[in-house]
């Protein structure tokens, strides 16, 4: 487990402890352990918990959690089922989004493993699940100021697809076009995950993370980390506060 400034790549290695879940298919136990949980960063004075996930083939029971969770799904197959008779199908290299207060249960197909971040917190806004759809119109957004650039200021473009009332949580789609930056500390904690593109994140101490679609990874606040990308680049990227 890591509660420090230094950057963090998700994926799962295959250990973590056993978590038990209320079920109602698949297994004889009411609370199976049906989740092996590996947690890669950890501030629980924050309500911040980053880790990865496997679950065996079972579904959950109907709930509502205190967390909003951001996710991408690494293997398998799964639909979530929400309160209001909707449902959510995600699989292999799709993300989605669950905020706090939203009333749903898992039925996981098969083998089904996942990434994640959780803020661990009331609801703040309206109940929202959503899968994240790449493919949505971004707009001009703010580029990196010249106190960090390197290079010519690039264009980037932005669509915020969740935002908590109170400010802790943002969820956004973010695109730019080749720069460079020097080194600076991370005014928030950030989960990034490509789709396009290529970046590298390198931090102070000259370790270098080669950033390319598919790959997740999370930038606690603190961090200081310079940026290059020399090709255009889209990623998901969720701050918090």
């Amino acid at each position: 487990m890591n509660h420090s400034s230094e950057v963090v790549e998700l994926d799962w290695t295959g250990h973590g402890i056993s978590v038990a879940h209320r079920a109602t298919r698949g297994l004889r136990e009411p609370s199976p352990p049906i989740e092996q949980r590996e947690i890669l960063y950890e501030d629980l004075d924050a309500g911040i918990v980053v880790g990865s996930s496997l679950f065996c083939p079972a579904s959950t029971q109907m709930k509502s959690e205190w967390k909003d969770e951001l996710l991408t799904v690494q293997q398998g197959r799964a639909t979530i089922e929400l309160a209001d008779g909707g449902t959510i199908s995600v699989q292999a290299g799709d993300t989605a989004f669950i905020s706090a207060g939203t009333a749903h249960r898992w039925i996981y197909h098969e083998s089904f493993a996942k990434e994640f971040l959780w803020l661990l917190e009331s609801e703040s806004g309206v109940p929202t699940a959503i899968k994240i759809d790449p493919e949505l119109e971004l707009s001009p957004s703010r580029s990196p100021g010249n106190d960090v650039l390197l290079t010519d200021t690039p264009e980037c473009k932005s669509k915020i697809l969740y935002q908590r009332t109170d400010g802790r949580l943002t969820l956004m789609l973010w695109s730019s076009t080749p720069y460079r930056r020097r080194s600076a500390s991370h005014a928030k904690h950030e989960l990034m995950r490509f789709i396009s593109g290529a970046a590298r994140l390198r931090q102070a101490h000259g370790r270098t993370f080669s950033c390319g679609p598919g790959y997740g990874v999370f930038v606690p606040v603190g961090a200081d980390v310079a940026w290059e990308n020399d090709t255009d680049v889209l990623k998901i990227a969720c701050f918090v506060s």
